[in-house]
């Protein structure tokens, strides 16, 4: 039961990108560059030193997230 509910919070938080729930971070884009694969996710290197992660094509957007939370 346990796995069940902790695969089902991590297929949620990733898809609804929610902050702390995701694994999607900084470390797992630096390991894709390592390995040079999914190029569109690599991070790129803002002027100040951050980094901007691009959005996957897996994450939903508002209205998607919306529309799966809503029953009815």
């Amino acid at each position: 039961m346990h796995v069940q509910k902790n695969v089902f919070e991590s297929l949620i938080g990733t898809l609804l990108d929610m902050k702390g729930k995701t694994k999607e971070g900084i470390n797992s884009r630096m390991n894709m560059v390592q390995l040079g694969i999914k190029k569109e996710l690599h991070p790129i290197r803002l002027e100040n030193g951050k980094y901007h992660l691009s959005v996957a094509s897996y994450n939903l957007n508002n209205h998607e997230k919306h529309a799966m939370c809503v029953c009815g």
